[in-house]
């Protein structure tokens, strides 16, 4: 069964998989905690979850180290060595707050 619908409550509340689309075009069909965790198309990241996607810039060293303009690297992923620099995103919520 097909459900249409605008609402992202609904969306992520009934369907077992959800599908971004823009201007008539799918953008991404994941469940929803893909949809939700692994946000690798940014207008499917702006789209879904609460609160938004805060989207940054950011330099990809060969070592796979991640950094922000003016900050230390926050992570290591061998599986982003050698690319230039790119956009990500990260909610707030993701972020656990220092002690």
């Amino acid at each position: 069964m097909v459900y249409v619908t605008h609402d992202q409550v609904e969306a992520m509340t009934l369907g077992d998989r959800i599908a971004g689309l823009k201007g008539g075009v799918m953008q991404r069909a994941a469940n929803r905690h893909t949809l939700d965790h692994r946000q690798e198309n940014p207008f499917v990241a702006g789209l879904i979850g609460s609160p938004p996607v805060n989207f940054l810039a950011a330099a990809v060293g060969s070592d796979g180290a991640v950094t922000l303009p003016g900050a230390p690297a926050f992570r290591r992923d061998p599986g982003t060595a050698g690319l230039a620099a790119r956009r990500g995103g990260n909610r707030p919520s993701a972020c656990p707050p220092k002690t």
